[in-house]
C-alpha cells in the first residue's frame, strides 16, 4: 500500500482514496490476492488503523491464501459465526420494576463498588469497598455475566451480539462498559458485541455528544413488553437489550449519576 501514510496510492491489493489511516475494507478495490508485502504494511505498520478489520475481511473474501495465513499467524482472525435465524434472542420480562430496584438497591446500590488502581508491576483495577477493604477487579466475571444473558437457552458457547444480532461462537464476543472511564464498577453495566461493532461501539462511545444521547435513550426507554428492546446509538447503529437488562441499567446509571453528583 506504499509507504507513504500521507499520500493516496495504488497497489496490488487495489487502490483508495483518503488518507490511510481513516480507511476501512469498503474504501479499498480489492483487484488480487494480497501479497506478502501487503500484509506486513497491515500487520507491523502503524498507520493503517484499522488493519485488522482490512484484514479479516480480505481472509472472508478469499483475498489470502492459506500460505500466508499460516506464515502470518492469522488463522485466529476468522471467526464462527451461526445462522441467528435458527434461535431466539433472549428475552427477560420485567415483572414488578419496584422489586427490581429494591433488589438492586438492597444488593448492588447500597455498598457500590469504587473502581481504584494499585500498580502491582502494571496497573491494574481495584474494586474499593466503603469499608476501605480492596479486592482484585476480575473482569471475566462481568464478561461472564452479560454474555450469558445473550446465550441462546441451552448453548453456553454461543452469543449473540447486541448490536448486529449475529450469532458468534463466545470466544468471538467482547464486553464493553457503557461508560467512558467509570468512577464505580457496575457488574451489568455492559453489552455482549462481536469484534466488529465492538469498535464501532467504542468510536460512539468516544463522542461525548452521541455517548449523552445514548444515556438518555436507555434512561427514557419502556421496559415493559414481550420483545428485546432496540437503542438508538449514534447516527445509525442500535443496541439491543433484554427489558430486565435495560431495566437494570436505568436504575444503576441514575443512581451512578447521584454517586457522581
Amino acid at each position: 500500500f506504499g509507504n507513504d501514510h500521507r499520500t493516496h496510492t495504488k497497489t496490488n491489493a487495489g487502490n483508495c482514496s483518503k488518507d490511510l489511516s481513516q480507511v476501512h475494507y469498503d474504501d479499498i478495490i480489492i483487484n488480487s490476492d494480497l501479497s506478502e508485502d501487503d500484509l506486513n504494511d497491515f500487520t507491523f505498520g502503524n498507520f493503517f488503523r484499522y488493519a485488522n478489520e482490512i484484514i479479516q475481511n480480505c481472509i472472508n473474501d478469499g483475498f489470502v491464501n492459506d500460505e500466508l495465513i499460516e506464515k502470518f499467524r492469522l488463522g485466529g482472525l476468522v471467526a464462527t459465526e451461526f445462522d441467528s435465524s435458527d434461535y431466539d434472542f433472549p428475552t427477560e420480562k420485567v415483572k414488578s420494576l419496584s422489586a427490581l430496584e429494591k433488589h438492586l438497591s438492597t444488593a448492588v446500590l447500597s455498598n457500590p463498588i469504587e473502581i481504584v488502581h494499585r500498580e502491582v508491576l502494571r496497573t491494574v483495577q481495584y474494586g474499593k469497598l466503603r469499608s476501605g477493604d480492596e479486592f482484585l477487579l476480575e473482569n471475566d466475571e462481568s464478561r461472564k455475566t452479560i454474555m450469558s444473558r445473550y446465550m441462546p437457552y441451552g448453548e453456553p458457547d454461543k452469543c449473540f451480539c447486541q448490536m448486529c444480532l449475529s450469532l458468534k461462537n463466545k470466544n468471538y464476543i467482547e464486553v464493553n462498559n457503557i461508560l467512558l472511564n467509570p468512577k464505580y464498577y457496575w457488574r451489568d453495566l455492559r453489552v455482549a458485541l462481536c469484534l466488529e461493532c465492538s469498535k464501532k461501539f467504542k468510536e460512539l462511545r468516544n463522542n461525548g455528544v452521541f455517548l449523552e444521547d445514548f444515556k438518555g435513550e436507555l434512561a427514557d426507554a419502556s421496559v415493559y413488553g414481550d420483545e428485546a428492546i432496540e437503542i438508538p446509538f449514534g447516527p445509525s447503529e442500535t443496541v439491543t437489550f433484554t427489558q430486565k437488562h435495560l431495566a437494570e441499567i436505568q436504575i444503576i446509571l441514575e443512581y451512578n449519576e447521584e454517586l457522581n453528583d
